[in-house]
């Protein structure tokens, strides 16, 4: 007759085998809090040192309060100290314990402990602060005084969102811009031309937004334009034949828009359409047009600044 253990031999032998697997009997943070953090983030490092009964070479931390799990293997010995990884527990700050337990080569892990299993609460060695908040910063719509672009000393006032920050600081990375307040928070911030003769791409705006308690920051970049020359224009073709004629005006700057174009010949079919930096329209030149030589007059074309171009650079007559 086979004979089944009882609950109390399993538990009996349960406990037997927990006791020969090496326990931990000491376990705390160390090195407090990173220079000038009074709490921790998410992915942060934070020191766990502690002791066992016996020998191990394996330390198990558990996904469970201020950490994420990870084993840490080691010569074996019956203390240890290793760097865990700080796990994201939210955005509000909590006082948070770490859960590990101990393991050798021969046996599964042993009981877990906490660092505040002896009932102790002191912050920095047996529970940590734990807080993900982090800033956000949002740039949002450019207004300019004129146009889409700055010439002069034109200020633009540019919308900003910012929140969840001790500190504020805004600059032009490539020094075209002057930012009244650059250490102040306000939710439409003046920046002014000083340097630039033009600028459509390239970043001339930041903002960076800071919060010290858990060293977290965020930023926002934006492109302030700036159209302080004129345009240089070129149209082509230089020959037109009797009927329909794509005209092309081919800008090195974006422009608002051609305000006029006259070419003594013939008549526009359409209106000017493409953009920014390049426009076409048809010009119809009817039977009987006698052929030589024709003049573009009255040429308007406007850059982001309303800065006006009145020639163009490559010809300014064209042939029947």
């Amino acid at each position: 007759m086979k004979i089944q253990p009882t609950r109390r031999s399993r538990n009996r032998q349960n406990s037997a085998l927990n006791r020969r697997r090496p326990q931990i009997v000491e376990l705390s943070f160390s090195g407090g809090y990173p220079e000038g953090q009074t709490e921790f983030k998410a992915g942060d490092k934070v020191r766990l040192v502690g002791r066992t009964d016996k020998p191990c070479n394996k330390i198990k931390v558990l996904d469970y309060g201020a950490c994420t799990e990870k084993i840490f293997k080691f010569s074996y010995s019956k203390e240890f100290s290793i760097l865990a990884t700080v796990a994201n527990r939210g955005t509000t700050p909590q006082l948070l314990s770490a859960r590990a337990q101990a393991s050798d080569t021969e046996g599964e892990f042993g009981k877990t402990r906490d660092s505040n299993l002896s009932g102790s609460a002191i912050d920095g060695q047996n529970l940590i602060n734990c807080n993900n908040a982090r800033p956000l910063v949002q740039i949002g719509q450019i207004k300019y005084p004129q146009g889409e672009g700055l010439k002069n000393t034109q200020a633009a006032l540019i919308n900003i969102v910012a929140r969840d920050f001790e500190s504020i600081q805004f600059e032009s990375p490539n020094n075209q811009l002057e930012i009244e307040n650059p250490t102040e928070f306000e939710a439409k911030k003046s920046a002014t031309r000083i340097a630039g003769r033009y600028n459509a791409r390239d970043a001339n705006f930041k903002v960076v937004a800071t919060r010290v308690a858990n060293n977290t920051r965020a930023e926002a970049t934006a492109v302030v334009k700036i159209a302080h020359i004129p345009a240089t224009l070129s149209i082509s073709p230089g020959s037109l034949a009797i009927g329909d004629n794509l005209i092309t005006i081919s800008s090195n700057q974006q422009l608002v828009s051609i305000g006029s174009l006259d070419p003594g010949v013939g008549e526009w079919v359409d209106s000017w359409s493409g953009g920014p930096v390049r426009f076409t329209r048809t010009l119809r030149i009817p039977e009987g047009t006698p052929t030589g030589t024709y003049s573009w007059e009255n040429l308007v074309a406007w850059n982001l600044a309303r800065v006006q171009t009145t020639e163009f650079s490559n010809l300014n007559t064209f042939t029947v």
